[in-house]
């Protein structure tokens, strides 16, 4: 097997991540992702890798898998995770969640956020594994989660997404901060 590396996007690898992200969306079942097109876009990509929270995975130098972050207060959310599936089962996934847990440390942000679907192996029990826990339902009152997790949760459910839930985890301690 050819070795993984992670780092931050590079501009040249920014026109690639589309096709990861559909290559990836086909490994959903039928009607669970309601709006099939709604994909990054190239703004999003773009902001996030002159923000430095666009974390690439390569193989060979190829992009294979990426992890798209945005600061929320003192959360560092991870947007979107995705796997061109020709190389997953690899361990890429969790590289890349591990690496963005790295990222919120390295920017002093004290936690990670998600939302993702309850009852997908490769969603919230993958995330659990990694030491994520749910925090929060569509249907979770305001002030029993961070608002942009409440959010993101509305405004998938206005879109028709089910069984999703918002999900977090400490960002790892680093030396010379409290743990």
């Amino acid at each position: 097997m050819s070795t993984v590396t992670l780092g931050l996007a590079r501009a040249r690898e920014l026109a690639q991540l589309p096709a990861i992200e559909a290559a990836a969306a086909t490994l959903f079942p039928p009607g669970r992702l309601p709006e099939p097109n709604l994909m990054m876009t190239d703004t999003q990509f773009l902001a996030a890798s002159n923000a430095g929270q666009l974390l690439v995975a390569r193989v060979n130098e190829q992009p294979v898998g990426y992890a798209l972050c945005s600061t929320q207060g003192t959360a560092l959310h991870l947007e979107e995770v995705s796997v061109h599936p020709d190389f997953g089962r690899r361990g890429i996934g969790r590289q890349l969640v591990l690496a963005v847990l790295d990222l919120a440390a390295a920017g002093a942000l004290g936690t990670v956020t998600l939302t993702t679907f309850s009852d997908l192996r490769w969603n919230a029990p993958f995330y659990k594994s990694l030491g994520f826990a749910v925090i929060a339902h569509p249907n979770s009152p305001p002030g029993s989660a961070p608002a942009h997790v409440l959010d993101h949760l509305r405004q998938e459910a206005a879109l028709g997404f089910t069984h999703r839930v918002g999900m977090q985890a400490p960002a790892p301690a680093r030396p010379g901060q409290p743990g």
